[in-house]
C-alpha cells in the first residue's frame, strides 16, 4: 500500500492571477488559513515569449514575474510554515504543501504560459517535483468526494487503427490487487458507439457501477476546420471524431462523468495541444473532476514512462497530483522541456481520488463484494463522507 510519504498531509495553497486590462495582471495568493495577500503583475516579460532553450532559465524568469512583492513572501511563509518540525515534518525533506493555479479565462495569454516549469532560482529542480501541481477551473458542476466504492473501476480505451502512422502504444502494467481496482479494456476496434454503450451499461446494470477512471490512448489530428481523436470504424481503420463530439460522450448528462479522465494523445503539432487544452477545460467543466493531458509534443516512450509511474503512485496513494509530480520526476532530465507538458486540470480543491486503505481492510472489502456485489467503505466501515 502506500508509503508514509505518499500519504502525507498536505498545506493547500492557490494563486489565481487576473486581467485587468491589456498588458496589466494581479496575483492573488491564499494562505492554507485563508488568509490573502496580493500582488500587481507587470506585462508578461517579453523573454517568455521568445525561444527559450532551456526550460531552467524559462522557469525562473516566470517565478520572478509571479513571485513578486507580498504573494513572494506569502509563499515564502507557506513553505517555512509547512516544514516547521514541530507540525511533524522532518524540515530536510521537500515542503509539503500543494499548489493550484487559477488562470483568468479572459486572458488566454495567461494560459499560453508553461507554468509547470516554475523554477525557484535558490533550488535544484522545478517547483513541480517537490510540490504537486495542478491548473484549478471553477466548473459549473463539480464533485470531489473521496470515492468509497471498492472496487475502484477503470477503463483502458487503445485505438490504435491500421492506417494511421504507427504508434504502438506500451501496455500499461497495473501492479495492483483486483481488491482496488477492476480493470476493462476495450482495445478491438473501439468504435465511439463502442465506447458510450461500454460506459452507459455499465451503470445501467447497476446504479452505482460506474467507472471512476477513463484512459483513452489515441492519435490526435488537427485539420483547418477542427481538431479531431482518432478512434476505429467497425473494420477497424482511422475515423476522426471532433473534439466536440468526444465532449458530448464523455461529459454526458446520462451517466455519472468519471472522476478522472487521462488523454493519452501523442501530439505531433503545439496546435494540436492548444485544442486538446480546450476538451480538457470542457470536460472538467462537465462535471469530470481531474483530467490529464499534455501541452506540447511528448515521446512516445517518455509518455509510458509518465503514465506508468503515474498509475503506481495513484494506486498507491490515492492522490492525483501527487501523482503526477512522482510522474514528472521519473522523466526529468534537466535541459529537457518534456517534463513539464504533462498538465493536471482539476476542479476539486482536493485532488486526493480514495483514501488507501490497510491491506487487511482491502481484502475484508474484496470479500464482502464476492458474497453481496460491490459496496462501499463506508458501509463496511461506518465512515460517513459522501460518495463519489
Amino acid at each position: 500500500m502506500a508509503t508514509w510519504d505518499e500519504c502525507e498531509q498536505f498545506d493547500d495553497l492557490e494563486i489565481r492571477i487576473f486581467g485587468i486590462s491589456t498588458e496589466r495582471y494581479c496575483a492573488e495568493f491564499q494562505m492554507p488559513d485563508g488568509e490573502r495577500r496580493k500582488a500587481d503583475l507587470p506585462p508578461i516579460p517579453s523573454v517568455l515569449r521568445a525561444s527559450i532553450s532551456e526550460p531552467r532559465e524559462y522557469g525562473i524568469h516566470l517565478f520572478s514575474w509571479l513571485f513578486r512583492g507580498d504573494v513572494g513572501e506569502a509563499f515564502n511563509e507557506a513553505r517555512i510554515l509547512a516544514e516547521n518540525p514541530s507540525r511533524g515534518f522532518d524540515v530536510y525533506r521537500a515542503a509539503r504543501i500543494r499548489l493550484r493555479l487559477w488562470l483568468d479565462p479572459n486572458y488566454p495569454e495567461l494560459s499560453q504560459l508553461n507554468w509547470e516549469c516554475l523554477y525557484n532560482p535558490d533550488e535544484y529542480e522545478p517547483l513541480c517535483l517537490s510540490i504537486p501541481f495542478s491548473r484549478f477551473i471553477r466548473a459549473k458542476s463539480s464533485r470531489s468526494q473521496l470515492i468509497l466504492d471498492r472496487p475502484l473501476r477503470m477503463l483502458l480505451i487503445t485505438s490504435n487503427p491500421s492506417n494511421t502512422d504507427s504508434f504502438e502504444f506500451s501496455d500499461i502494467k497495473l501492479d495492483v490487487a483486483p481488491k482496488l481496482l477492476q480493470l476493462d479494456r476495450l482495445e478491438t476496434n473501439p468504435t465511439l458507439e463502442k465506447i458510450y454503450n461500454k460506459i452507459v451499461s455499465a451503470q445501467e446494470s447497476e446504479p452505482d457501477n460506474h467507472y471512476h477512471i477513463i484512459h483513452l490512448q489515441s492519435h490526435a489530428e488537427i485539420r483547418d476546420e477542427g481538431a479531431y481523436i482518432v478512434l476505429t470504424d467497425d473494420r477497424g481503420r482511422a475515423e476522426e471524431i471532433p473534439y466536440e463530439v468526444i465532449y458530448q460522450r464523455l461529459g454526458h448528462d446520462h451517466y455519472r462523468s468519471p472522476y478522472l479522465v487521462f488523454l493519452a494523445t501523442p501530439i505531433r503539432e503545439w496546435e494540436q495541444c492548444q485544442k486538446l487544452a480546450r476538451l480538457a477545460f470542457r470536460l472538467v467543466d462537465a462535471g469530470v473532476c481531474a483530467v490529464v493531458t499534455t501541452n506540447a509534443p511528448i515521446g512516445k516512450d517518455t509518455l509510458h514512462q509518465f503514465t506508468q509511474q503515474f498509475y503506481d503512485t495513484l494506486l498507491r496513494s490515492g492522490s492525483i497530483d501527487m501523482a503526477i509530480s512522482k510522474a514528472r520526476s521519473k522523466i526529468y532530465i534537466s535541459r529537457d522541456w518534456e517534463y513539464s507538458y504533462p498538465i493536471l486540470y482539476t476542479s476539486a480543491t482536493d485532488v486526493q481520488m480514495f483514501q488507501p486503505l490497510s491491506e487487511k481492510l482491502e481484502y475484508q472489502l474484496f470479500t464482502v463484494n464476492q458474497s453481496i456485489g460491490n459496496i462501499s467503505i463506508g458501509k463496511v466501515t461506518g465512515w460517513n463522507a459522501q460518495k463519489f
